[in-house]
């Protein structure tokens, strides 16, 4: 087994329990504030033909029609997108005696999660992974690209599998390096993009501004990260119980209203 595959297997664990919890609605709890889609983005994807020779999938080009990178749809109204500040969490690999940590951002539509970007590493390790989850419903082919200013970076789909608490999720992956992360930190313009199963090219702007203060810290310790989430869920369940106990006194009290007026006549 090479090195690349002997990495990417002992950090499958903390990137599925991240995916579960990423992809989780309420983790827009904590999301920057939405931001409207700009009519004129400070970069605008570059064409296919323009990805480096290293790229190991080439991305096709916007259909016909389709709005250009940081642009909504010709007839629609702007869209609002959220994209989640950088999370670091890393985990003691007892066998490596080394650390792998994940960052991770979650991006957006109208405050829906759409998409979940990962950046795996190593602890001393040069080699590191980009590990992008997407929702059933997009193109395998061309598969994912992220645009950092006119740079295109091509990310082939791997896996489409279930994913836990239902739904299922389609994963792109690629091995990067320091290069790549220089350039996220750096960036002026950064951004998602795959194609639907309607042929429409889809841009989600993912937000660098705290890119670099994430992954310079030390990061959250994974039992700790999963305790925290374990009480977010359980608080969010018991306001969603108090809202729905809540509505219910509120239809009762306006039947009894009602009934108390329909008896006065």
């Amino acid at each position: 087994m090479t090195k690349t595959h002997s990495t990417a297997r002992l950090t499958a664990s903390v990137a599925a329990t991240l995916l579960t919890v990423a992809l989780a609605g309420p983790a827009f709890a904590q999301t920057q504030p939405s931001t409207t889609q700009p009519a004129k983005p400070a970069a605008k994807p570059a064409a296919p033909a323009a990805a480096k020779p290293a790229a190991p999938a080439a991305a096709a080009p916007a259909p016909a029609g389709a709005p250009q990178q940081g642009q909504a749809p010709q007839g629609e109204p702007d869209v609002k997108f959220s994209a989640s500040p950088w999370q670091k969490i890393c985990q003691e690999v007892p066998e490596r005696k080394k650390q792998v940590c994940v960052l991770t951002q979650v991006l957006g539509v109208e405050s829906q999660a759409i998409a979940k970007v990962d950046i795996i590493e190593m602890q001393d390790e040069p080699k590191k992974h980009i590990n992008i989850s997407v929702p059933l419903g997009m193109r395998l082919q061309p598969g994912l690209r992220i645009t950092l200013d006119k740079d295109p970076v091509n990310i082939p789909f791997v896996l489409c599998q279930p994913i836990q608490g239902g739904g299922a999720t389609c994963i792109g992956d690629l091995e990067v390096d320091g290069t790549f992360v220089a350039k996220l930190r750096k960036a002026n313009a950064v951004y998602l993009q795959m194609v639907n199963g309607t042929g429409r090219t889809l841009s989600l702007p993912i937000s660098n501004t705290d890119f670099g203060k994430a992954y310079d810290g030390p990061g959250m310790d994974a039992k700790v990260a999963m305790e925290l989430e374990r009480k977010r869920m359980e608080e969010a369940r018991a306001a969603a119980q108090q809202q729905e106990e809540q509505s219910k006194a509120a239809l009762l009290k306006k039947g009894q209203e009602l009934e108390k007026a329909k008896t006065g006549q």
